[in-house]
């Protein structure tokens, strides 16, 4: 319904709403999300709500599937610091959560199951949290068993991916090529697992 409507009314502010809101509340993957932006006449707008919107989604555009993931260096509980390059040649799974939230902690003994089914076929793991400190993050490696990497600068939301990366909500996941680039994202375990299948 709100595809015709944008359609007929392509430099109307109720349209630019629709889409910006549909963005924020995490409504629409990208690539729907993309079609009602096409729809409309960008030369309509301007103004704080505009620029926002497309700061947004110009930084959406270079996280999708095909593009190459954004570099970055953290450093582990251990205060060794690792980037992608020291990925590659393997699938890499890179979630970004927070330790102690439950979205992110119910998730840990799946992924475990599926890191431990993979890991010897070239796959791997990183974990980048929004952490305050090293505590937790010491904490679900030992009450979890947690073999793959948890990373974290420990500034919390103040971390650089926050706004360079447009991550506004956890959890989220980007499943890598051996060369960095994303074949997926937000995939739930099942098709994350069939998607593992099917690049064996």
């Amino acid at each position: 319904v709100f595809m015709e409507f944008a359609r007929r009314y392509p430099r109307s502010q109720v349209s630019l709403n629709h889409v910006y809101n549909c963005r924020l509340l995490h409504k629409y993957s990208f690539p729907r999300l993309n079609v009602l932006f096409q729809c409309l006449d960008t030369t309509a707008f301007k103004g704080r709500q505009w620029n926002t919107f497309m700061e947004v989604y110009n930084i959406d555009r270079k996280l999708q599937p095909g593009c190459t993931f954004p570099a970055f260096s953290f450093p582990d509980v251990f205060d060794t610091s690792l980037s992608l390059a020291d990925y590659k040649g393997r699938y890499l799974l890179v979630t970004i959560g927070s330790a102690g939230l439950d979205e992110y902690e119910n998730g840990l003994l799946s992924r475990k199951e599926l890191y431990d089914q993979y890991a010897d076929k070239g796959f791997t793991m990183m974990d980048i949290l929004l952490e305050r400190n090293k505590e937790k993050m010491i904490k679900v490696i030992a009450n979890y068993g947690i073999k793959w990497d948890l990373v974290s600068d420990c500034k919390y939301w103040d971390c650089y991916i926050v706004r360079e990366w447009g991550i506004d909500h956890i959890c989220q996941n980007f499943l890598l090529d051996r060369e960095g680039k994303i074949i997926a994202r937000n995939l739930s375990l099942g098709d994350l697992k069939k998607t593992m299948n099917d690049l064996k």
